[in-house]
This record gives C-alpha cells, structure tokens and sequence, in this order.
C-alpha cells in the first residue's frame, strides 16, 4: 500500500512546476494586464497633469492681462499716450521679475503700435521678435478680432526667439465698458527654467520640443504624425520607464511642440513582482504538499483535507494583501495630486502675498521719517526703511534661487570698503540685539585690508542671513561677528567670518542637514523656493558662488558658530580722499547775536581761542543795526552766529531778514538752538543757513562746523552747491577722513580708549599686541597710531623701531613721493610710567609724543586731534604725570578703608555716562586681575622679576583708568619694588592687591551701582 502511494510522489515534482507555469501564465492573462491598465491611466493622468498646469500658466497670464487691459490708465495711454504711464508701468525689473512677463504690446484699434518691446534676461536686455510688426498690424493679424467688443485670445504662439505662451485682450474701461480702445498683447518665452518650474508643480518629469525643428528625431516625427488623430501616444522605454506623448497647439490650432513626459513604471514592478511572489509560493505550497503527503501515508488519509485547506488560506491571504496593496497605490496617486494642487496654490499666491505688506511698511516708514520728531527717531525709522528694503531685496533673490542653481548668478566685482559694509550691518543688528538685552559685538581683525573687490550686496545678504538666525535662537547671551584674514597672495585675499551665539544649538544630527534645501517639513513655513528652509542654503551657496566654502560649529544649548570663506580680490592702489586743506580762522570777523541769556556767551569765548573777531549784540534787532552801518570792505562780517531765542523775534525770522539784505545773502549763517524740533532742518535749508547745532555745544564740535562751511562757502563761489551742515555731518566727515591704529593688549584699557576715540568721531583698529600692530600698517592706511609700550609677542619700543624701518625704505625707493605713505606718522606712546627715563627711550625707539595712563579724555582727543590737525589749539608734547592719591599709597592704609574701592561717579564721567560698558569692563578688570594676581605669585615663587614688574606694570595702568587709586598704588609700589628684598614686604603687597579685588567684587555684587 505504502509503495503504490510512494510511486505517485514522482509525479508531484511535474505538477508542481505545471501548476507553478499554470499560475504564471494566469498572473499574465489577469492580474498583470490590470496592472498594465492602471499603469496606462496613471501615465494618461501624469500627461494630463502637465496639460492643466501650461494651460494654467496661459491662465495665470490672463489674468495679469486683464489687470493691464481693463483698466483706465491704459484706456486713456492709447489716447493720450502719456509717457508717465511708461515710467511709472512699464520697468522690465519689476514687470518679469514679479509676474515673468517678457513681452507687451499695446495696439490702437487701427492696428497701430502704441508701444511694444520684448525682454529677455537671459540675453541681458531687450531684444528683436521678427515676428511682430514694428509700427501697425494689419487688421486681419490672428491676434486682433476687431468685431467682439470683449475680445480675448490665448494660446502657444511659436517665434523665432522660440514658443511663448501669449494672450491678446481688447482694452477696455475698469468697468468693462467700451468702446475698445484697442489690444494688449502680453507674453511670456516657455524656456528650460519655466519648464523646470511646472515639473516642480507637477513632480512630473517632462520636456517640450518645436515640431518644426530639424533637429527633431525620425521616431518622434512619426509620433507626432499619429497624435495628429489621437490624443496621446505611449511609447515603453524599458522596464524602468515609459514615455506618453502628446501635441501642444498653437493659438490658432496648429501643432507646434511636442510634450514627452517620462513616467517611472513603479505599479508594473509591483505587479510583476506580485506575480512571481505569488508563482513561487505556490511552488513552496506544493513542496510541502508533497511533504505533507509523505507524512500522511505514515499517518492518516483524512489530513490531506486539513492540509489543503491551509493551502486555500495561505493563498486567499496572499490575494488580499494584493488587494490592499493596490488600494495603497490608489490612495498614495490621490494624497500627491492633493499635495500638487495645494503647492501649485502657494506658489502662485506667495509673491503677491509676501510684497504687498512689505511694500506697505517701506512706504508708511518713508512717510512717518517726515514727520519724525528727533534725530533718533529718523534713524530708527531709516533703519526700518532700509532693512526692509534689504528683506525685499533677499526675498527677490531667494525667487531666483533657480538662477543660482542653473549657475546663471555671477557675482558683481566693484570696489568697496568692507569695514564700512560690517560697521553699517553691525548698526542694524545690535539694534535688535538691544531690544533682546543680549550682548553684541562687530570686530574685524586690523590685517584685512579696507578696500577690496567683490559684490557687497551678497556679503551683506549672507551676514544677515546668518545674524538673523543667531537673533532668532539666542534669548540669553550674546552675539558676536567676526573677520579674520586667513592668507593673502598678491592681489587675492581669503576672509573668514563668524557669527557666533549662545542660542539652544543644533545637535550633530541636524548639522548633517542644516544646509540641505528643502528641508522644512511643515508646509506653512515652506516656501516656493524652501522658505525659511532656504536660509543657510543660500547662504552657502553665495559663499561657493564667491570661491569659499560655508561650516557650522555647535553644540546642543550652548550656541553656534557659523562661519564662512570668501575669496577676494583687494585693490592694489586705493583711492584715498584727499584732505583739502582747511581755511584758517584768524582775525575772521563774527557777528553774535547771542538773545536772552543769563551767562556769558560761551560761543564768543571760544571764537575768541579759536583766533576769531567776535562782535556780541542781544537782540535781532541790534543785530540788523549792526549789520547796516557796517561801511567798509574791513569791517564786514564773513560769519553770522544766531541763537534761536532773541528778545524780540526768532532765529529764524532774523535769518530771513538778513538774507533779504542784498550784502550779506551769501554771508555764511549758523543757528544754535536750545530745542531740536522736527522741520528745523529743513527751514534752515529754505532760509539758506549754512550750519544747525543743538546746545550744549562742545568748542571742537564748533571749530569743525565753521572750518567746513567756510570750506563749502568757497566750493560754492567755484560753482559747488554746499549742503546743511549738522552736528551728525561733521561726526560723519571726520570719522571717514581719521584712522587711528589702537595698540593695546589690557581688556580694560581697550574699552576706555575706544570708547572715547569713537565718542570723538574717529574710526578706531585695534591691534591686541605690537605684531599686529605692524601687520595693520603695513596692510592700512592710518592718521595716527596710540601704542602700548608693554605688550605680549612683540612690545612697543620694537613695533616702533620697524615701522620706523619700513618707512625709511619707502622713503629711500623713492616710488611714492606724492603719497602720505611715504611721510613718518605720528605715533604717541601709552604707559601708566611717568619718568623722564621712560621718555626719552620712547623718543629713542621713534615715538613723536606721550600721554600716561590713566588716559584722561579731553588730553587723549587733544593728542590725536593736534597731530592729525583737526584742531588748532596747541597740544602739550608731555602730559604731566598722574597724581595719585596720598592716602591710597600709604602703607597699610588701604585694609582699614571702608570707602568704595573705586570713585565710581569718576569713573562713570570717564566713561560719558555708560553706565552698562563701566561695569562690564570692570567685571572684565576683575576676571583678568584674578589671573594676574596667580601669575605674579608663580613669578616670585620662582623668583622671576621682569614677570612680576609685567604683571604690576599692566593692573597700574588698568586701575588707574578705572579710579582705583589705592590699587593702583599698590600695583606701583609692587612694580618698584625690589624683588630680591625679604619676601615678607613682596608678598604683604601681593595680598593687599588681592584684597582690593576682593573689594571690588563685593561692590559689584552689591546694590550701590
């Protein structure tokens, strides 16, 4: 029995691989050809797909036409053809980069050609279209119906600058109403980034080719031959790919491109995938059938019914789950057509959307900076009105994100001043820094040379690309911008910047993708060309489009540094501004009409310093009497000085009364005024006065304002047109003419130096030690140079002696007489020494003056100001040395002072009232005193005197500038001390300074400042 059952298991192994072909050849004849057909529909869907979205940009075009063509403006153009409406309309910038327009004609109803141009970008310009006519068209053109009043055409046209998608509307009255006045033909070139633009729409993949072309292929001739009475034709590629074709017509009906769209044949893999899944499963089923079987003849007969009706479940399963799985194809085609329709909507609304309220802010910003009430106001809002025009200026160039990809972007080479672009982005960001109490600071290393070539409007775009993000994710901490120069050959320089925060980080895994596009995944923040997820990426690309390269360094919570390279040609000769000499002021005759005043007139005490003739009267009507018995050519007045409150008139008034007076209209006229009021400037403007200033006026503030009107009053009698001159002008001039090289290593004391440098007016490099120093004028152009003599890497004295060096050989080459480089410049010295000794080593190493620390402001903007010849008041060549305090330096006397460590009112005056930068640069003093104080006990643990008078020499200096007169006694005392006496004297010293910075610590951590 067993052995007859064993001789049918032969045949089992035929079966099986009969039914296996059996159910292949059924998955063929059935299933597969459903797969085919839902294939052949989702290609025909596809097609259909890229049919709507061109005839939705024909639509799109449409509707910006019947903006154009029913309107009154153009209805009363073709009539009147006033060229305001061409300047105000007709700019090719915005019309094709707003709405893509390249080409507009507007045709009279006689077929004349009111006006019509094409433009391209791609061709830089406007260009010919062979096809129009230049003057008329002839009144049976297929553009033109002149027998439909409301008449409208669109379509494909094909020209010779290539096929464009084109509409021709009658010009009709906003409220439709005729008659047509003529057409307004408007059109737009169906380039390679227009198609790749709906292929983002569709995530379709297809191309458009001209029938008519030679070039087109013997095959796709024939194709376009069958479309003609069928509506597609599929053509399969390979496994992978199919092609749908499909004829676009012309305007007028004529076949003139051919669209082949390429379709991914994903549903015919699943298919034929399910059919050998399910073959050989079958086969798997039969195998175990067969070892069932062999089972069963050693067991019973009746389980083979059991078996098989395992076999009948595992196969109704298998046919479910293909059931669901193309009920999953099915959903997931609707769910992307969804996401398509959706995004082909943002697209088209978000330019509109996003520029209309930008507009608004940019227009009522200018409006409002009328009516400002201060020059703080107006700068606010200039801010605004400039920032915002920046946003403008970057959501344009993110629009164009595909030029940068399609490698169309080049960067602009003009010369510019990098330090100037920083300072003037610097301004806006601590801005709004501010407004988020975090710390900001701006700082380009001295080396980068200030002129260089490149395009600053993408520097700029990046800065701000990469501080607004900083902005954005720093709630606490601070903000921090930076310029190195990496390396230099001949002409070509490498910059790096960072920008640095203390945001919440980005963790490694997001730094992977950081500058991928795209990347945002909720689609209200996304926009057409990545939206926000478009920030960083831009950014780099700009950075390669410039020859550098783009990284970021963070950790989670503890901030961000982003950073980027750029190359970057530097100019050989920059141009500098020549310094024309300034008028002198002796024996200059003054008329000072100085009104209701209860002291004496401080503006005539000055004039009298500054050489001047002064002539005092206290009334507008003193003042018109003196000016008309005024008899010979000596006795006239060259400047007339007003105070704004007169006795019995205003300052204005008498301006305009003197002006009436025919001798002295064109004298020069300066106002003074208690109360700055908005529209002051611009009635002095009207009345013709040269120079406006609010009280109090500083004496150099004044000497500057009359040297440059008297300087402008002579450009005018050559022809010139001088300009209003504020106190903002003059801070202007002279902080573009003057250029200081700060040579300081002490925190403290750089603070206290730029901070009256810049108060005064003056651009400020600051250099950390005399290597640099040398590096920064060898690369610059500086007035001045104020050096430190005790600094780290190289000292003062040395940093002299070579740029004495390098001087002499500029002067000895001969190769640029005619240039400031080759005259010695000024350099002072800064020491907290005093002695005679220390003087004429600095005069030795090529010094020309001295100023001691601590630097007193008004000696310290009178050194630089004599040798850079802003002001002519004799300067002091020796300061005379600091005076400290007798109480403070008496042995002992500072451990039972109970009084303040420091006179903070002082201090808070040096530092004009700044109050925030005092305690900063104190807490700055304090941290960087604690690390002194070790360094100077390891130096007299072992014994290393030059360290240890370093170290007293610096905290003296520093001190000093702060008004901590007993700490610096004591730093004084240590730095003269002799160190090899008995370590008990050395080190009492050592503790009395640290119990002053113990001091100092408790008054910061209390509530009296």
């Amino acid at each position: 029995m067993i052995k007859k059952y064993f001789r049918w298991l032969w045949f089992l192994p035929l079966i099986a691989l009969l039914y296996a072909a059996g159910n292949y050849g059924l998955q063929h004849l059935v299933i597969l050809p459903s797969f085919a057909a839902l294939e052949k529909e989702e290609a025909r869907k596809n097609l259909e797909r890229c049919l709507d979205t061109i005839q939705g940009e024909i639509h799109h075009l449409v509707m910006i036409s019947g903006d154009w063509a029913l309107w009154d403006d153009t209805y009363r153009f073709v009539q009147d053809r006033n060229p305001e409406y061409i300047e105000s309309n007709l700019h090719w910038g915005s019309l094709e980069g707003a709405s893509g327009i390249n080409l507009i004609y507007i045709v009279a109803a006689n077929g004349d050609i009111v006006w019509g141009e094409a433009y391209d970008s791609s061709q830089k310009g406007k260009i010919d279209m062979p096809d129009f006519p230049e003057t008329r068209f002839p009144k049976n053109h297929s553009l033109m119906n002149h027998d439909v009043r409301d008449y409208e055409k669109s379509g494909i046209f094909l020209t010779k600058q290539g096929p464009m998608f084109i509409v021709s509307r009658s010009i009709l009255k906003s409220s439709g109403e005729g008659p047509p006045m003529g057409f307004l033909i408007m059109g737009r070139f169906i380039r390679k980034d227009t198609i790749r633009s709906l292929i983002e729409k569709t995530r379709v993949e297809f191309i458009v080719k001209d029938i008519w072309d030679k070039r087109l292929k013997p095959e796709e001739k024939d194709i376009a031959a069958k479309l003609n009475v069928t509506p597609f034709e599929i053509v399969i590629q390979n496994d992978d790919f199919l092609h749908i074709y499909s004829i676009l017509r012309d305007i007028n009906g004529r076949p003139v491109l051919l669209l082949r769209a390429s379709i991914p044949r994903a549903i015919m893999k699943k298919g034929k995938n399910a059919a050998w899944f399910a073959s050989a499963s079958v086969l798997i089923t039969i195998t175990l059938i067969a070892a069932f079987i062999a089972v069963i003849l050693y067991t019973y007969i009746v389980n083979i019914r059991k078996r098989t009706a395992l076999i009948e479940s595992i196969v109704e399963e298998r046919t479910q789950s293909l059931r669901e799985a193309k009920e999953d194809a099915v959903q997931s085609q609707l769910a992307a057509e969804k996401a398509n329709k959706a995004k082909g909507e943002f697209l088209a609304n978000m330019s509109h959307e996003i520029r209309t309220p930008l507009n608004v802010v940019i227009g009522m910003a200018e409006v409002v900076m009328k009516t400002a009430a201060n020059e703080r106001q107006r700068m606010l809002l200039d801010t605004i009105n400039r920032e915002a025009r920046s946003l403008l200026g970057i959501i344009n160039r993110i629009l164009d994100f595909s030029k940068i990809e399609a490698g169309k972007l080049e960067p602009e080479k003009i010369p510019f001043d990098v330090k100037v672009l920083v300072d003037d982005l610097a301004k806006s960001i601590a801005f709004h820094a501010e407004q988020k109490s975090l710390d900001f600071s701006c700082r380009l290393s001295p080396d980068i040379p200030s002129r260089i070539i490149g395009d600053p409007g993408l520097i700029r775009q990046i800065l701000m690309n990469l501080a607004g993000n900083a902005l954005k994710f720093t709630a606490t901490g601070g903000i921090h911008i930076q310029g190195e120069l990496l390396e230099k050959k001949e002409s070509v320089i490498t910059i790096k910047f960072m920008v640095k925060d203390t945001g919440i980080g980005i963790t490694e895994e997001q730094q992977k993708h950081i500058f991928e596009s795209f990347t945002q995944a909720d689609s209200s923040t996304t926009r057409k060309f990545g939206g926000t997820g478009l920030g960083t990426t831009i950014a780099k690309s700009l950075a390669e489009l410039m020859g550098g390269e783009m990284g970021v360094e963070s950790t989670l919570d503890s901030g961000s540094t982003f950073w980027f390279t750029l190359k970057l040609d530097c100019q050989e000769h920059p141009v500098m501004a020549a310094d024309e000499s300034m008028p002198s002021l002796d024996n200059l005759h003054v008329l000072v009409a100085s009104g209701i005043r209860s002291e004496p007139c401080l503006e005539a005490e000055n004039l009298i310093k500054m050489g001047c003739l002064p002539e005092i009267v206290t009334s507008g009507k003193d003042a018109l009497s003196r000016l008309r018995i005024v008899k010979s050519q000596e006795q006239d007045f060259h400047l007339i000085l007003i105070h704004f409150q007169q006795p019995d008139t205003d300052g204005f008034a008498l301006a305009a009364e003197i002006r009436k007076t025919k001798k002295y209209k064109p004298v020069p006229i300066i106002l003074i005024s208690n109360i700055g009021q908005f529209g002051n400037g611009k009635t002095c403007m009207d009345l013709g006065i040269n120079g406006y200033l609010e009280t109090p006026v500083r004496e150099d503030t004044l000497h500057k304002m009359i040297r440059m009107i008297l300087k402008d009053h002579r450009m005018e009698r050559h022809g010139g047109k001088p300009a209003l001159i504020t106190r903002h002008t003059i801070a202007e001039t002279f902080r573009k003419n003057l250029r200081i090289l700060l040579a300081e290593d002490y925190p403290a004391n750089q603070t206290l130096a730029l901070l009256h440098l810049e108060e005064a007016g003056f651009q400020v490099d600051l250099a950390e030690n005399g290597e640099k120093a040398l590096q920064a004028y060898i690369g610059n152009r500086y007035d001045v140079i104020l050096m430190d003599l005790q600094m780290p890497v190289m000292d003062g004295y040395e940093a002299t002696k070579k740029i004495r060096e390098i001087e002499r050989e500029r002067a000895e080459k001969g190769s640029d007489k005619k240039s400031d480089l080759s005259q010695p410049i000024p350099i002072i010295a800064l020491t907290a020494n005093s002695f005679e000794e220390d003087r004429e080593k600095c005069l030795a190493a090529g010094m020309n003056d001295y100023l001691t620390k601590p630097l007193n402001p008004k000696k310290l903007i009178a050194m630089v100001s004599g040798w850079t010849e802003v002001r002519p008041t004799a300067i002091c060549s020796i300061p005379e040395p600091n005076r400290l305090s007798g109480t403070a330096t008496e042995s002992g006397s500072v451990f039972i002072q109970e009084s303040p460590p420091l006179n903070f009112e002082k201090a808070l005056s040096e530092f004009m009232g700044k109050k925030n930068i005092l305690i900063k640069t104190l807490n700055q003093f304090l941290a960087q005193g604690k690390l002194q104080v070790e360094t100077i006990r390891r130096a007299i643990s072992e014994d290393r005197t030059e360290d240890i008078r370093t170290e007293a020499h610096k905290i003296k200096g520093g001190a000093a500038n702060l008004t901590m007169d007993a700490l610096s006694a004591i730093a004084s005392e240590l730095e003269t001390s002799e160190i090899g006496e008995p370590l008990k004297e050395t080190s009492e010293l050592l503790s009395r300074m640290e119990h002053e910075f113990s001091r100092l610590e408790k008054f910061l951590q209390t509530d009296r400042i």
